[in-house]
């Protein structure tokens, strides 16, 4: 499996393990939030970009193309990647640039 089917797996399985969780708490409750859901904001991490070389731009597109499929009403929207010390400012916004 390579690296960005790894990155969607983890996404997808973290998201179900917050659905999950969510639904255990208050099982109606959730079922009414996810109904009454207008916004999916899609916010990624960037741990793993200083410890092995991933597309997170197009892993991105793809958890919001799954979302915007999964979801047709709902306004899906990606943040941008955060700067940081140990990373090029010039990696971090040639992956925005290339999500927006």
């Amino acid at each position: 499996m390579g690296h960005l089917e790894e990155d969607n797996q983890a996404l997808r399985t973290e998201l179900h393990r917050v659905k999950q969780k969510l639904a255990k708490t208050d099982p109606q409750s959730q079922k009414q939030r996810l109904s009454d859901a207008t916004h999916i904001l899609i916010h990624r991490g960037t741990n793993v970009l200083s410890t092995r070389s991933i597309d997170v731009a197009k892993a991105l597109k793809q958890v919001a193309a799954k979302a915007t499929e999964e979801h047709p009403a709902v306004k899906v929207s990606i943040s941008t990647l955060l700067s940081r010390l140990d990373m090029p400012q010039r990696v971090i916004h040639s992956i925005n640039a290339e999500v927006s």
